[in-house]
């Protein structure tokens, strides 16, 4: 048996190999006579057939299915021979006749990965402050969601809502999706194209205008990207925003019995914390996870992506409005492909990360894990039971406390400084990185 092996593209090889007629040959003579005592032939005895009809009748069928079996073993002796670790089943295509045989398998293989030098890695550990003007904006923001609106015959404002009608044209026709009628509007809110709202600044109620703008080069309608249009809007009305006293009622509405101002700022205060901690935790871990990626650039096979791409667009699509969904709108896969890479680069990586490190999971931090989650339940000992009593809920908790244990491993190791941030700042960038 003759192997040869070439790369193709990435992970992808060519393997052909050239079989032994002698092997096959012998074995086809073998399951001939063998078959030649069973087999019944009209104007013969059982085990009288001569071996010529046999060959005739038979011959090819058998020839075949003994060529099927040599190749399946000796394509698994070949990847043996070389030692290669295949991804999935290959493509298989024979060739030869007579007295030549052989086949070409194509497949692809598991990449090769060494991580470079974790030492020369910039990690920058945030240091961040709760401020007491951080916490008054916090309950600002908490103001803001109690927010009751108040109708006023002025000229349009910053964060007043409109109420208007509005229909979209471009090249003087209505496109789809451009229209809608008593469609509130709060200016200042983004959820409108670029210009859009600031076109509505200084507008009175009953006024009409016409909006030219232009949709952004990356809009998700491809036949409205870049595109210059028309909006016809009417304001209905306007109405400004009235925030509420903080007074007894706000703080009880929030789940402080007490109803004093002091121990809403103490319940504030501690939930801001908490979620400092995490934002903290998620700052470090992109730096690592996109340090790591960057600086470890591998090969990922095709045929997982193709399955991690699936795998993104079914959790895209059931995270998506309602009215998406139902018109079974799809998503095309390219815009999972460079994630979907991404994505099971890191797995390889951390496998080989993991080996480096000997790390083990610590069960005492599974343990705190459990505990961290099950808190906010009512019976807080019936969900650490939940977790503990399912293998696969479990497992889940096990591999991400041990992917947490890994990233701090790599901050040991790597050249990490301390950076200043505010809290806002921090807060931003861990929603944006984990949206």
């Amino acid at each position: 048996m003759q192997v040869s092996v070439e790369t193709l593209d990435g992970l992808e090889r060519k393997m052909t190999v050239h079989l032994a007629d002698e092997k096959i040959s012998q074995e086809v003579e073998k399951r001939l006579k063998s078959y030649s005592n069973e087999v019944k032939i009209d104007g013969f005895r059982p085990g009288k057939v001569p071996m010529r009809l046999v060959k005739q009748r038979y011959g090819g069928a058998i020839k075949q299915e003994v060529l099927g079996e040599v190749i399946k073993s000796s394509f698994m002796e070949a990847v043996q021979q070389e030692d290669l670790k295949l991804v999935a089943e290959p493509k298989i295509e024979p060739f030869g006749e007579g007295k030549e045989y052989g086949f070409n398998a194509v497949f692809e293989v598991y990449p090769e990965v060494s991580v470079n030098d974790l030492s020369q890695a910039k990690i920058n550990i945030p240091i961040v402050e709760i401020t007491d003007e951080d916490l008054s904006g916090m309950i600002n923001t908490l103001q803001k969601q109690k927010t009751t609106w108040n109708e006023v015959d002025r000229e349009a404002k910053e964060e007043d809502r409109l109420k208007i009608d509005f229909i979209g044209r471009m090249d003087g026709e209505a496109f789809e999706g451009g229209s809608g009628d008593g469609v509130p509007l709060v200016l200042g809110s983004k959820s409108m194209i670029e210009g859009f709202e600031t076109g509505l600044l200084g507008a009175k109620p009953e006024e009409d205008r016409c909006l030219k703008l232009k949709f952004p080069e990356g809009y998700h309608a491809k036949d409205l990207a870049g595109k210059d249009v028309e909006f016809d809007v009417k304001v209905q009305l306007i109405e400004e925003p009235v925030l509420p006293e903080i007074d007894e009622a706000f703080v009880k509405e929030f789940g402080v019995e007490s109803g004093l101002r002091d121990d809403l700022d103490t319940e504030i205060k501690s939930n801001m914390q908490r979620e400092l901690e995490q934002a903290k935790k998620n700052y470090v871990k992109t730096q690592v996870i996109d340090g790591l990626y960057e600086n470890n650039k591998i090969d990922v096979p095709k045929a997982f992506v193709g399955d991690e791409i699936q795998r993104l667009k079914k959790d895209a699509l059931s995270k998506a409005p309602a009215s998406f969904q139902q018109n079974n709108m799809s998503l095309p896969d390219d815009m999972f492909t460079e994630k979907a890479k991404k994505q099971i680069a890191l797995g390889f990586i951390m496998s080989e990360l993991m080996k480096m490190s000997e790390l083990k999971v610590d069960s005492d931090r599974v343990k705190e894990t459990i505990e961290k989650y099950s808190e906010s339940y009512e019976n807080p000992a019936e969900m650490v039971d939940w977790y503990y009593n399912d293998k696969e809920r479990l497992a889940g908790i096990e591999s991400f406390v041990l992917e947490e244990q890994i990233i701090d491993w790599v901050v040991e190791k790597s050249d990490s400084s301390e950076k200043s941030l505010s809290f806002d700042e921090i807060i931003d960038q861990a929603r944006n990185n984990f949206s």
